[in-house]
């Protein structure tokens, strides 16, 4: 590994291992940005101070949606949302109105004005649906909007997490087809997005000194990292962003992205890389853990200790890394072999006595078959001779 990109390429690493493992832990909540919205409703159930958004109506296609199903939302603000798909084009937020006696309807983050019949929003949602229906099908669900629709979304506070420790708080404002970001550290100082990615320009986000909509007070600030770090404990995740909404002092869930595409397609800073890992710890080896080396023997050595920002060598270059990091100096500067060289050496012996064993009942198996064999030529000799008697 190249040490000018050391820390990057472990934080590629272990962010690798810890789509791996949510993947194990919740195979119906795929990892990856198109993970099953419903499904990770049920993951934060039970967290106190977080309020979940109601859910009006599910949908296994966007051909199911009818004028009528629309006219029965019972809140004049909603969101018809993609139940697979990461939020953009398949989240829309509508807010309806009474005009002459009849709803007229709008787009909250697209549009400015109240420019659609039932009929139409209708076709505007299909339209919206069916351009990645083939990739990832039309279901839906329609939820409660959280917030004021006219002054449009409100901010979205996104907690990363690592280790189950908060590392990154992201504040994410949209007015029109701008967006804004500002982000801090758990302790809610400010770190400039310069200082997190190598070309923060490609991300197209608009930084000002605060965001949008100010920030929470310090009550709102404490609980939405109590509440994130709840969530990942709750989840034993290894790295997982959180997203909430902060309105009227109340917290509510947004989404879980346990593969955050930010962080894997853009490049990031080595010193900003060190900072993630530099709360990370060694991966438990219980059994209960579907990363630990009991459930993980074919792809691991026994002889490696598996890091999470580190890389997870097989065979003889694990037990090489091992020996290595594992040795302890002398009061002169020499190394001396400690613990780890006994492991090596004894998982050294293991193999040769495993390999031993192998080799020893292949032996016993081949002399036995050679056995059967000669009794069989000698019972089948002494038959010959007795037909040559008779």
């Amino acid at each position: 590994m190249h040490s000018r990109h050391r820390y990057y390429n472990e934080l590629k690493e272990f962010m690798a291992l810890s789509k791996q493992r949510w993947r194990k832990l919740y195979p119906k909540f795929r990892s990856h940005g198109d993970g099953d919205k419903l499904a990770a409703y049920k993951l934060v159930e039970g967290i106190d101070d977080l309020l979940v958004p109601k859910l009006f109506k599910k949908l296994y296609s966007v051909w199911e949606l009818t004028s009528d199903i629309l006219r029965q939302i019972p809140t004049d603000s909603f969101v018809v949302k993609a139940i697979f798909g990461n939020q953009g084009r398949r989240v829309i937020c509508l807010h309806r109105k009474r005009i002459n006696n009849t709803y007229f309807y709008k787009d909250i983050l697209r549009h400015h004005a109240y420019n659609m019949n039932v009929g139409q929003v209708l076709s505007y949602i299909i339209h919206m649906f069916k351009r990645d229906e083939e990739a990832k099908g039309s279901a839906l669900i329609i939820e409660e909007f959280v917030g004021n629709p006219e002054r449009g979304l409100p901010q979205d506070y996104k907690l990363y997490t690592i280790n189950q420790k908060v590392k990154l708080i992201s504040i994410f404002g949209r007015r029109g087809r701008d967006e804004y970001a500002n982000s801090y550290d758990a302790n809610w100082k400010p770190i400039p997005i310069t200082n997190i990615y190598k070309h923060p320009e490609a991300l197209d986000y608009i930084e000002e000194k605060t965001p949008l909509d100010g920030l929470p007070s310090d009550e709102i600030r404490f609980k939405l990292i109590s509440i994130a770090e709840k969530l990942a404990k709750k989840h034993d995740a290894l790295f997982c962003r959180y997203d909430f909404y902060c309105v009227n002092n109340e917290i509510s869930f947004g989404e879980i992205t346990p593969v955050c595409g930010d962080l894997n397609n853009y490049r990031v800073l080595e010193e900003f890389s060190k900072y993630l890992l530099s709360s990370a710890n060694n991966l438990r080896n219980s059994p209960d853990n579907p990363d630990s080396q009991d459930s993980q023997n074919t792809e691991m050595s026994r002889c490696s200790t598996v890091q999470p920002g580190s890389r997870t060598n097989k065979g003889k270059e694990a037990c090489n890394k091992t020996k290595v990091d594992g040795s302890k100096k002398n009061g002169d500067g020499s190394r001396k072999n400690g613990d780890c060289n006994k492991t090596t050496q004894s998982c050294g012996k293991s193999r040769k006595t495993s390999q031993k064993d192998e080799k020893h009942q292949k032996d016993e198996s081949h002399k036995k078959d050679d056995y059967k064999k000669d009794d069989h030529k000698k019972d089948k000799s002494h038959k010959n001779k007795e037909k040559i008697e008779k």
